[in-house]
């Protein structure tokens, strides 16, 4: 694996992974049945015992006053605004079991609105001031901020870069099959299926898991 490369972890936000979250309850089945958070607590273990950097890509805070005056929200922002989802308190904090460790050069980076960890933040600069090449994504959930993640990445994979990123390693976070066919493997923690050249390698969180154990220790 490239010296360059670093975990984008997505959204690993008490609103989903924690009990008393809000959205908890609608991705539960699907957290229990991919084991995702489990996949994601190994995925954190093995990248820092690697010294591998971890950026974090997470959704806005929700607070008093948040969407005021917005007058072209999606669906998305209006469901958020409506359930106060990833409130400033508690929904919108990371889960203490994945929090940032400095020391590791973990960087969070600005938040984004939508979907993407891309747009509107500052995540490209962040990767290019770190120079890094390689980007292995995971988190939550699939169909939705990690997928439309990984394909801006995979956007900004073209040879005019100095520092062109490569989407080494897709991993799973937790898909709702029922809306999305494609994804009927991923929950079986599998591979999720994309046509070339969207990424330029993929694993299921296991094999990656293995990967890091067997990957040399280097300081960063």
């Amino acid at each position: 694996m490239s010296s360059r490369t670093a975990v984008l972890l997505i959204d690993p936000l008490n609103d989903f992974l924690h009990p008393d979250g809000k959205l908890y309850p609608t991705i539960k089945a699907s957290l229990e049945a991919t084991n995702s958070f489990e996949h994601m607590k190994e995925l954190v273990a093995g990248a820092r015992t690697a010294h591998i950097p971890i950026f974090y890509g997470l959704h806005q805070v929700t607070k008093d006053g948040t969407y005021s005056g917005w007058n072209h929200m999606n669906a998305s922002l209006i469901k958020i605004k409506q359930n106060a989802a990833f409130s400033e308190d508690f929904g919108g904090q990371i889960l203490k079991e994945l929090e940032p460790q400095p020391s590791n050069g973990d960087v969070v980076v600005s938040r984004h609105w939508n979907s993407s960890s891309f747009s509107n933040t500052d995540l490209e600069y962040q990767l290019r001031q770190h120079d890094i090449t390689h980007v292995v994504i995971a988190g939550l959930v699939t169909n939705s901020c990690v997928e439309s993640t990984a394909r801006a990445a995979r956007e900004l994979s073209v040879d005019d870069f100095d520092f062109p990123l490569q989407l080494q390693y897709f991993l799973i976070g937790t898909p709702k099959p029922s809306r999305v066919p494609q994804y009927q493997r991923g929950v079986e923690g599998h591979a999720v299926f994309f046509d070339e050249p969207f990424h330029h390698g993929v694993s299921v969180n296991e094999n990656f898991g293995v990967h890091l154990r067997l990957r040399p220790s280097s300081p960063p």
